[in-house]
């Protein structure tokens, strides 16, 4: 059942807060200059392959609710400063970049996050080693493809509910890298790279719960407004609270 997301400056019954931060990166790829396949912003506003306005107009529609709002400070400082974040319950925070980078501080305001009641979703293909760590849980070093294939994004769901033999994938964009160590005892699968490696995991902490993507480059627009990829954001979404 969906339920309505509660914008910081809005007055609602039930608070769930959905916040994207954003941060820029830039890859290195031989794809073609006309569509700019070589640049990833991952921001909200970016109309453009690498950006994720399709995603950032698309998630209201699966909460029943208004924009959610931008914070583009690190997680600590943005803590700090608004009391959602810092004291709040059900609140649902997406952080989506290349390379994440992160102090003792940030981790440990993340993981207090999550341990009061919140989910963390962060998707990024360079996790910081300190949040890594926290988790129990370690990274591939190279991407999930042949270094001499043509690069390829694809993402697979583990739930048989959830179509498991229905590929998402879309050509000449990066992939990411895949999981080589998991605490099984608070760690579920979600989904699976080309190789069947997995690649998106959620993991329970306290009363909360964190979510890891090793691929961002399935939340563009370049790879969202193919065929049905649309409906991966959506499965996707369909983990975290209020849907």
């Amino acid at each position: 059942m969906k339920r309505t997301i509660g914008i910081i400056i809005a007055a609602v019954f039930i608070l769930l807060f959905l916040a994207i931060i954003i941060a820029t990166s830039l890859q290195s790829l031989s794809m073609s200059e006309d569509l700019r396949l070589d640049i990833q912003t991952f921001s909200n506003k970016d109309k453009d392959p690498g950006g994720c306005y399709v995603m950032f107009e698309s998630l209201p529609s699966f909460y029943d609710g208004g924009h959610p709002s931008v914070v583009s400070k690190p997680f600590a400082a943005s803590a700090k400063k608004d009391v959602n974040l810092r004291s709040g319950e059900g609140i649902i925070y997406y952080l989506i970049t290349r390379r994440l980078f992160t102090t003792v501080e940030d981790v440990d305001a993340m993981i207090e996050f999550a341990n009061r009641g919140n989910q963390l979703f962060v998707a990024a293909v360079d996790m910081d080693s300190i949040l890594i760590s926290r988790l129990y849980t370690k990274v591939s070093d190279e991407n999930s493809s042949n270094i001499f294939a043509k690069p390829r994004a694809e993402e697979h769901f583990i739930n048989p509910a959830l179509a498991p033999d229905t590929v998402y994938a879309r050509d000449s964009i990066a992939d990411g890298r895949y999981f080589t160590l998991l605490d099984t005892t608070r760690t579920t699968i979600l989904g699976t790279d080309n190789r069947h490696r997995a690649n998106f995991i959620r993991i329970n902490v306290g009363k909360g719960q964190v979510f890891l993507l090793l691929q961002p480059s399935v939340l563009t627009n370049y790879f969202l407004m193919y065929k049905n990829n649309l409906s991966f954001l959506e499965k996707a979404a369909g983990y975290t609270y209020g849907y």
